[in-house]
Formats: structure tokens, sequence, C-alpha cells
């Protein structure tokens, strides 16, 4: 997303194995309607975002850009077969004009939130069906 001029560019990654197939996976992650319950906060509170689909491959990721807010970014969710499990990756990357050396504490910060997010993803998927 980068462009020349334009500083600092973030990029962030979260990753975990969930013991679901990767079409139970790939289905969850990109339904909007379950979107809520894992990924509620952006730098914990609530942003509403409009979305675009870039790019979207039911195997193998979805790749989302939004240019609302402060901060334009694209978010990479990715899943990946290992044996009976699913690795999980979660990647945003971004511009933040005016933000200068605080890119850092951003960073740290969205990854925080990004794990959080991951682990909640994580735990909806992995319990049990009632």
């Amino acid at each position: 997303m980068s462009t020349a001029g334009t500083l600092p560019a973030m990029d962030v990654s979260v990753s975990s194995l969930v013991r679901r197939s990767m079409a139970d996976v790939a289905a969850h992650a990109i339904d909007v309607r379950t979107a809520s319950e894992w990924q509620p906060h952006v730098l914990g509170r609530r942003v509403p975002l409009g979305f675009e689909v870039v790019d979207y491959d039911p195997s193998s990721h979805i790749i989302l850009r939004s240019e609302q807010g402060p901060v334009a970014f694209e978010a990479t969710y990715s899943w990946v077969p290992q044996g009976t499990w699913t690795r999980v990756t979660l990647r945003q990357t971004g511009d933040a004009p005016g933000v200068g050396l605080a890119a850092s504490i951003l960073e740290k910060a969205l990854a925080k939130a990004m794990g959080k997010n991951l682990a909640r993803l994580v735990e909806l998927l992995e319990q049990p069906a009632a």
C-alpha cells in the first residue's frame, strides 16, 4: 500500500493453529454475520469501517481494503491446511500519514488487538457445537 512519500508503512501479522478444517475456518472468517463476534474492536474501540473486497479465493484467503479513518489499510485473512488443522493468519498493512514516530506504538497496539481477535476466532471455532 505504501507509495513514495507516504510514511510510515505498517505491516502487522498474527497467526494461530485451529483444530478445524480449512473449509470451516474459511466459512466463519468471511461470514459478515459472525465478524463482530471475533473482531469487534480496533485498538480498543468500535470503529465502523467500510471495506472493499480486493481479492478472494475460498481455498486460501480474502483481502479487504479500507480507506476510511485515519489509517488506510489492507487486511488479509488467510488459511492453510496443516494436517486436520488449519493455520490462520491475519495481516494488516497500511499507511499512517501524520503518525510519524508513533508508528511503532500504533503497530504494537494493533498487533495486540489482532492477537485478541484471532484468539477469539480460535475460541469460537473450537467450541463444541450446541
